[in-house]
């Protein structure tokens, strides 16, 4: 986990120096705290030895942000996202995660600019043993990557908010459980869209 952690700051930097390219965003520079709230849907694949299933999972949540906007108008922003699913019959508790993302603002207008982003993460949620099945782990951990799109509006010099659209995949540790006096092996991953509507706040 602490490795993945590394490896996606990093790739923060790496991707923050490449950007600092020449521009005359008028932003450039400026740093900025954000927060947005999400709501969407998961779709969640599950193979255990030669079982398959899916399962939708409505989920809403929150992320913290903190960015800054690039000379060639590019951004970079990481955060710290909660996210909590609506099926408590699957997860057992909120999903944690940080991640960072590569903005590209388009200035159509002065004061509205549609965007592309992507951006990877790495996340956790803990595994509550029941009566019947006892987790090898307590833990459960992922990576994953994201696409979207969305519009920054300018309200004023330090405040801008934004809408958009995200997909996202991510990828899950394999899960081992006791159940039946044996041990068996879950490999999962899955899939979803979301909207948010967010506030920044330029420092």
């Amino acid at each position: 986990m602490n490795k993945c952690i590394g490896s996606l700051l990093v790739l923060g930097l790496l991707s923050g120096n490449a950007l600092a390219d020449t521009g005359a965003d008028p932003d450039y520079g400026k740093a900025f705290l954000g927060v947005d709230l999400f709501k969407g849907k998961s779709t969640v694949d599950i193979d255990v030895a030669n079982f398959s299933d899916e399962t939708d999972v409505d989920f809403k949540g929150f992320r913290a942000r903190f960015g800054k906007v690039m000379e060639n108008g590019f951004r970079f922003q990481a955060y710290f996202s909660s996210e909590m699913p609506d099926n408590d019959d699957f997860w057992d508790n909120d999903i944690y995660g940080l991640g960072a993302d590569v903005i590209k603002p388009f200035p159509v207008h002065q004061s509205i600019q549609p965007f592309l982003k992507a951006g990877a993460m790495v996340g956790w949620t803990e595994l509550d043993d029941t009566p019947a099945v006892d987790y090898v782990d307590d833990q459960f951990n992922f990576l994953g990557l994201k696409l979207g799109f969305g519009a920054l509006f300018k309200v004023n010099e330090t405040v801008e908010l934004m809408s958009g659209f995200d997909w996202q995949y991510r990828t899950w540790q394999d899960i081992k459980y006791i159940g039946g006096g044996q041990t068996i092996t879950q490999e999962t991953s899955d899939t979803s869209t979301s909207i948010y509507v967010g506030v920044n706040f330029f420092l």
